[in-house]
């Protein structure tokens, strides 16, 4: 027991994850989070309110999308405020259950009004990031797992154009090639 007993912060064990870089839970410091008050819709406050905020020392700034204006202000207030944003395709029922890149690709662009590279980025180096395996995953560069997809595509926006194609012509898996069979094709 300590002098100040009132001071003492009992923290329940769990798992550490990764918002963007701050990490959350596990033995991390605590991170401060707050959210936007403005209508998002209203991309210059919503700006201005997410500088304060960061200027405050919030680690995490959180924005709702309740409506489509909203939604279509995101790409400017994401863009403004240099927030990576990762595109979530771990077919996790409680955030995503969605398990096709593409399809997530498909909705970044067009929900969110992201360019295909932003959200190409999204999927890999944000992703990355966000679960704390910036280290070794997103990128492919020496040294890293070198985990990724080949695609038959002549540019990055046909992989978010069709829903239901799959241009992907071969998986690499810790540098070995998997054969497309073994993916159930």
């Amino acid at each position: 027991m300590s002098v100040r007993p009132y001071r003492e912060i009992h923290r329940r064990k769990c798992r550490q994850i990764h918002v963007g870089a701050v990490p959350i839970g596990g033995d991390a410091p605590i991170a401060v989070q707050s959210m936007t008050n403005t209508l998002t819709s209203d991309a210059r406050a919503t700006i201005d309110q997410i500088r304060k905020l960061e200027e405050a020392g919030a680690d995490i700034v959180r924005v709702s999308c309740p409506d489509e204006e909203s939604t279509a202000a995101l790409k400017t207030i994401v863009r403004a405020a240099k927030v990576p944003i990762a595109i979530a395709t771990d077919s996790n029922p409680g955030s995503s259950p969605v398990t096709s890149p593409l399809l997530m690709l498909n909705m970044a662009c067009t929900l969110f009004r992201l360019t295909p590279e932003e959200a190409l980025a999204g999927v890999t180096r944000h992703a990355a990031t966000a679960l704390g395996l910036s280290a070794s995953h997103g990128t492919l560069e020496i040294g890293k797992s070198a985990d990724f997809c080949a695609w038959d595509i002549e540019r990055p926006a046909e992989l978010a154009y069709r829903i239901g194609f799959n241009p992907c012509s071969v998986v690499v898996q810790a540098g070995l090639p998997i054969r497309m069979a073994d993916l159930g094709r």
